[in-house]
Formats: C-alpha cells, sequence, structure tokens
C-alpha cells in the first residue's frame, strides 16, 4: 500500500515485517524507515533532518514527487538499485549509505556534502554544488556532476571516475584518493585538480580551463586532455600515449621517465620537480613552442631529453645529461647545461642560433646534415669538443 503522514516531531517505522510499496507525501522532523521490499517514492517528502531507510530487497525508486530531506541514510546495507532523480530534490548531506552491489542514482538540485561512508558498486551523483568531507567508495564507475564547483577533505575510491563541473572549479585534492581510470570530464572554463594515491589512467577527454593531475603511481595518458591555461602532470613514471594540448605551460613532473608516444601542444614546457628521470618526447606531432623559456618556469632539468618538434623551438633554462633536440629551428635563450652531449639536429633549411645565455657541454654534434645558419656566439659559451656537424655555416664562440 501507499504510506503518508504529517508529525511535528521524529516518526519510527522500523518493524522488520513492514511492507510498504508506496511512500507518498510524508512531512516529519525525521523519519526511520524499514521496508521488507521494494519503495517507490510518489510524493512530496519533506524531513527536516534525517530520513534512514533500511531492510529494502528490491530498490528504491522516484516515479514523482520531490524529497527534501536534511540527511540521507541507510541503516545496514540495501539491496537493489537507488535511483532519486527528480530535478526538485534538495538534499543537504548524503550520510551513511551502503548498497550491497548495485547502483545510486542521485540529483540534488542544491548544494550537496557526502559526509558518508558511500558504498555502491555504480553512482551517478548530480548537485548544484558537490563537497566531499567523507568516504565515497564505488565499485565501478562514478560520474560526479556539479552545476557548481567540487571540493573534498575525505576520500574517494573509484574504479573509473567521469562527470562535470559547469560553473565552478574541481578540487579532488584530499591526498586519500584512490582512482583507477580518469574517463570523461569537462570543466570548462574552470580548474580541474585531482591527487590520486595510487596508479592513474587517464582515457578523457578531460577539458577544462586549467588542470593538475597528480598520481603517486605511474600516470598513463591514453585519451586526450585540453586546457586553455597551464597544465601539470605528475606521477612516478609518466606515459603520455594520447593527445595533450595547453594554451600555456605544460609542466611534467616525475622522479622517473617520462615517455611521450602520443602528440604534445604547448606554448612551454617545465619539469618542475624531475630531478634524475630520462625524458623521451619523441612520438607523434609535437608542437612545443620552447623549454623553460618564461622566467617562472624555472629549468627544465632531467637525466636525459630526447625531444622532437614539429615547430620553431626556443631553449630557455635546461639542464641534463645529454640532450637530443630536433626542430624546424631552435633558438637558445637561457643557460643550458647539457654535461656529456647536446646534439642538435634541425631539419635540412633550419637555423640554429643564440640569442642570450649560455651553453656548456662536453660534447656538440649535430647528426645530421642541414642547410641553415648555426650561430652560437654567447661568451659564456662552454663546449669542450665538437663532433660531427655539418652545416652551410657555423659561427661558434667557446670560452674555454
Amino acid at each position: 500500500g501507499t504510506l503518508s503522514g504529517t508529525a511535528s516531531g521524529a516518526v519510527a517505522l522500523n518493524g522488520s515485517a513492514n511492507t510498504i510499496a508506496t511512500l507518498g507525501s510524508f512531512t516529519a522532523a525525521s523519519l526511520s524507515l524499514a521496508d521488507n521490499g521494494a519503495l517507490n517514492i510518489a510524493g512530496n517528502v519533506s524531513i527536516g533532518n534525517l530520513l534512514e531507510l533500511s531492510g529494502i530487497s528490491g530498490g528504491v525508486t522516484q516515479s514523482s514527487g520531490t524529497l527534501r530531506v536534511g540527511t540521507l541514510a541507510s541503516l545496514g546495507s540495501l539491496s537493489g538499485d537507488v535511483i532519486l532523480t527528480d530535478a526538485g530534490n534538495a538534499i543537504g548531506t548524503l550520510g551513511g549509505f551502503t548498497l550491497s552491489g548495485n547502483a545510486l542514482d542521485l540529483v540534488d538540485g542544491t548544494a550537496l556534502t557526502i559526509a558518508g561512508p558511500v558504498l555502491a558498486n555504480s553512482a551517478s551523483l548530480s548537485a548544484g554544488a558537490v563537497d566531499l568531507t567523507g568516504l565515497l567508495s564505488i565499485g565501478s564507475v562514478l560520474a560526479l556532476t556539479s552545476h557548481g564547483g567540487i571540493s573534498e577533505s575525505g576520500s574517494l575510491i573509484a574504479a573509473t571516475l567521469t562527470g562535470s563541473a559547469s560553473n565552478g572549479d574541481v578540487a579532488l585534492t584530499s591526498g586519500n584518493n584512490q582512482i583507477g581510470t580518469l574517463g570523461a570530464y569537462d570543466v570548462a572554463g574552470y580548474s580541474f585538480n585531482l591527487d590520486d594515491n595510487s596508479g592513474l589512467s587517464i582515457t578523457g577527454p578531460v577539458s577544462a580551463a586549467s588542470a593538475s593531475i597528480a598520481s603517486t603511481g605511474s600516470l598513463n595518458v591514453s585519451g586526450s586532455i585540453n586546457t586553455s591555461g597551464a597544465l601539470t602532470l605528475s606521477g612516478s613514471s609518466l606515459l603520455l600515449g594520447g593527445l595533450i594540448d595547453t594554451g600555456s605551460v605544460l609542466a611534467l613532473q616525475s622522479p622517473g621517465s617520462i615517455t611521450g608516444t602520443g602528440t604534445i601542444i604547448a606554448a612551454d614546457l617545465t619539469s618542475g620537480t624531475i630531478t634524475d628521470g630520462n625524458v623521451q618526447l619523441t612520438g607523434g606531432l609535437n608542437s612545443i613552442g620552447g623549454i623553460a623559456t618564461l622566467g617562472s618556469d624555472g629549468t627544465f632539468a632531467a637525466g636525459t631529453l630526447a625531444l622532437a618538434d614539429q615547430i620553431a623551438l626556443g631553449v630557455g633554462s635546461l639542464t641534463a645529461t645529454a640532450v637530443t633536440l630536433v626542430a624546424p629551428s631552435i633558438d637558445f635563450t637561457g643557460y643550458v647545461t647539457a654535461t656529456s652531449l647536446l646534439a642538435l639536429d634541425p631539419p635540412s633549411s633550419g637555423n640554429i642560433t643564440q640569442t642570450s645565455g649560455a651553453i656548456t657541454t662536453a660534447l656538440l654534434t649535430s647528426d645530421h646534415a642541414t642547410d641553415g645558419n648555426v650561430v652560437l656566439t654567447s661568451a659564456g659559451n662552454s663546449i669542450a669538443a665538437l663532433g660531427s656537424f655539418s652545416a652551410a655555416g657555423l659561427s661558434l664562440t667557446d670560452a674555454t
């Protein structure tokens, strides 16, 4: 049958034999409801404080009406999918809520605090804004959507994370997150920041004004990431096999290896905290304007660096054991230290110039012949040896 009613205080209907097919219009300060079956919400339910559901074995649906509650929670585990998707729902807090291998689909027209712990096999959560303060653990796919921003001081565990934020930043940065895959996520016009305490794969597409994605394990980008502003990628190692397109600075941070087999488009490239890893960005059709050419970028530091570029390349502050640069033209504007080798390999007509700074290396080579001119005439250059080098013209200043 249908349960409806009004009470000024708390209502507790916790009999284990309750069989309530439909919850109609109901108003109370709090409602604790046990139901030995499936429950359909078909009226306007207004609970000032806590709505607590228990014993449900056939799921919860919402065919009509709105759900307006201070806190929604379950007592123990519920069976079946919970689908509460009316756009007029107003749920202040999602408290402890456990589903036995089933899905949670919740739409909240207002700001939602997820206090948890929330446990489900899959989940789709949509709200005016989202603040994750407790544990949200989803076995497979979590779609997290906000019409405002998303903030976090709790923990997020999910095999796959997708979603969007249409009017605010996404900051999932508590450091306790464990996310296997970052799928499609759209934060157009705002920033996306994610810290993951495990290995992370990015299948995307991920779109944001700016982004910082960090993993304590390896970071594998097989899909696309697009930002109009700065992008930072961090991990114990980086495998960049997809498309990375940023209109500003790309920071690649890893103490391990960085391998780029995909395509990178960036105004400038910097290393952040790279110390001794080897960086090989030689796949795809890279369009990188510079290497640490902006003062704010600091120094690009790596064990070795091999970069193949499709556009004119500026080289600012760079430190590595061995450096190989392939670009239509190369202009050195900062201080470059390539301890053992600096190999410059422009195409047949490319020029290599030096407008400022200094080059320090044990060996300078050109790898292949070029019909362009090479002019490296800064007074501070320290080049111990000139190896195989072929060019239309060579002008070289060495202070040693």
